[in-house]
């Protein structure tokens, strides 16, 4: 498994801690139901050091869909205040998370013909990444 991908698979497992109303699934939401999905979006090094050591800021969309939209608000904005909050976060063999920001706080972006909700929001994962 990539470092990212070991990044991104501790985050959901962060994400599902706070027991949302779904499990959350990387891609896309799914076509039927509720649900909540992540995955990465544009991300860079933000420093790179001689070793090859690197601080990295990696963006991880978080969108969610539910018939109730204060449920899927209330859920989506607890997932933010509970993440960015914590003063410990999961670290690999060669990585270790340093800090999770409000990339883009939860907001409503349309309605599905089915009457589902869409909220798109974002989180911005810190972490640090061992060189060879």
């Amino acid at each position: 498994m990539s470092v990212v991908d070991g990044v991104v698979e501790a985050v959901i497992r962060l994400i599902q801690d706070t027991k949302p109303f779904a499990r959350v699934t990387r891609g896309q939401l799914p076509t039927k139901g509720a649900g909540l999905a992540c995955e990465i979006g544009p991300s860079a090094y933000t420093n790179l050091h001689w070793n090859k050591d690197s601080d990295v800021t990696l963006n991880l969309t978080l969108n969610g869909k539910h018939k109730d939209l204060q449920k899927l608000s209330n859920t989506l904005n607890d997932i933010h205040s509970l993440l960015t909050r914590r003063t410990e976060y999961p670290s690999g063999d060669a990585w270790q998370i340093l800090d999770i920001q409000n990339g883009i706080n939860p907001q409503q972006i349309g309605r599905e013909a089915s009457g589902e909700w869409l909220m798109a929001s974002s989180l911005n994962i810190k972490f640090y990444q061992r060189g060879d």
